[in-house]
Parts: C-alpha cells; structure tokens; sequence
C-alpha cells in the first residue's frame, strides 16, 4: 500500500513538473519543446485541462491551427467555465476564417467574465499573452 501511495504521489508530481516545464518553453518561444513537453504531462494525465491549454498554445504557434483547435476544444470540454479557453478557441477560429464560431465562443467567454475588459485583446489572431497556457 505505501509503495502504491508513494507512486501516485510521484505520478502527480512528475505531471505538474512537466506542465511547469511546457509552460517556460512556451515563454521562451520553444515550442516545439513546449509541445513535447506537454504531450509527456497529457500522457499522464489525460484529463488535466491546463496541460490542453499550454498544448494548444504550442500548437498555434506552431502553426499547426487544426491540431490547436482540437487541443483548446478539449480545453473547454474539461473546464468550461474558464474564459481563457473560449478566448482561445476564438483566436484559432479567427485564423481559420470560421468567424461565427469564432464570435460564438467570444460571446461564451464574455458570458462567463462579463466585467474582464481584456477579453477583446485576448480573442485576436496573432501571439497574446495567453501563450503560456495559463487559466
């Protein structure tokens, strides 16, 4: 039982070390590390929505728009309450030219933080400050 223990505490250790990990390579611009970095975390916890978050934002910057529209899709189905990750989904939207979806979840995002003003300047194409992955 303590050896079981001992492993799960090291299980959730390993994955938040990592997340840190993806989200100081997505600061620094690395990533393609960023994105292997969170694929390790996601690999052991599939269900962690930050990990989706810091993915997401690899990918986008990566230029590999469709994989980070699906990334920030499961994002949203983990933590739906976050505005951060409507945000997101509208930046991706807005570069694939799906600009009503992109309006959709805009309007998401302003439902669930009606008074954050910084919501216009997060859901814009182009590098924001929500790179790192943080909700």
């Amino acid at each position: 039982m303590r050896s079981r223990r001992a492993a799960h505490r090291k299980d959730r250790l390993s994955w938040r070390a990592l997340l840190v990990q993806a989200r100081n390579y997505n600061d620094l611009h690395d990533y393609a590390k960023a994105l292997e970095v969170s694929n390790e975390a996601l690999a052991l916890r599939p269900l962690y929505h930050d990990a989706w978050l810091v993915n997401s934002a690899a990918l986008y910057h990566q230029k590999r728009l469709n994989e980070a529209l699906a990334a920030s899709e499961r994002f949203v189905e983990l933590k739906p309450s976050a505005s951060m990750g409507w945000t997101n989904l509208c930046t991706i939207l807005i570069e694939l030219e799906r600009y009503e979806d992109a309006l959709k979840a805009f309007d998401r995002a302003v439902e669930i933080a009606p008074d954050d003003r910084s919501l216009t300047a997060r859901c814009s194409p182009g590098p924001t400050d929500s790179a790192r992955g943080d909700s």
